[in-house]
């Protein structure tokens, strides 16, 4: 079996000697082209090759597995902090892995604000503040947050992708009825 990661960032020389293998490989070998790019493969090799799409790991699944893993560890962590592990994974185990060992190795206990830390995310009150601002229409509040925000040093577009997902996640929440303000693809 030989495994080529990455396979998207051959030469076009590459894939044209490597076309040769494909079209009569030696019954006892397997390639495996592993990429994230798919559409750049040429045709003519992608025409060869049986394609397997790999999914992202849905949120609550690495969330269970984090857990599992404080368990078996004994690492105290809340369900809060590893739902935000699990969801800035964007559906790689090995990121979720990696983030709960960095939170770990400077701390205890993994908690949200911990993680926030780590990560840069931002705090939840400051996304209910943001959010009740923009919808009471309080542009000089807004300003003054955003300034105070830019001097702190704020990752702005980490900022907006927050204050995005937590506007969906009270919209969700409001229309289902449901307390609960975390919502994944599963629940």
């Amino acid at each position: 079996v030989y495994i080529i990661d990455e396979a998207h960032m051959l030469s076009q020389a590459a894939f044209n000697a490597f076309l040769k293998a494909l079209e009569d490989p030696p019954p006892h070998v397997v390639f495996v082209l592993a990429t994230t790019e798919p559409r750049k493969i040429p045709l003519t090799v992608l025409s060869r090759c049986q394609h397997l799409q790999f999914k992202r790991i849905p949120v609550s699944l690495i969330k269970q597995r984090l857990q599992f893993i404080c368990i078996k560890e004994n690492i105290n962590a809340t369900e809060e902090a590893l739902y935000t592990i699990a969801s800035n994974s964007e559906g790689s185990m090995r990121d979720a892995l990696t983030l709960l060992d960095q939170v770990t190795s400077f701390t205890e206990n993994v908690t949200q604000d911990n993680v926030n830390l780590l990560i840069g995310g931002t705090d939840v009150n400051l996304l209910y503040e943001l959010t009740e601002s923009l919808i009471d229409g309080d542009r000089e509040k807004i300003i003054l947050k955003v300034e105070e925000l830019n001097d702190f040093g704020t990752d702005f577009k980490r900022l907006t992708g927050d204050l995005i997902n937590f506007i969906r996640n009270a919209l969700i929440s409001k229309i289902t009825k449901s307390s609960k303000l975390h919502i994944t693809e599963l629940e």
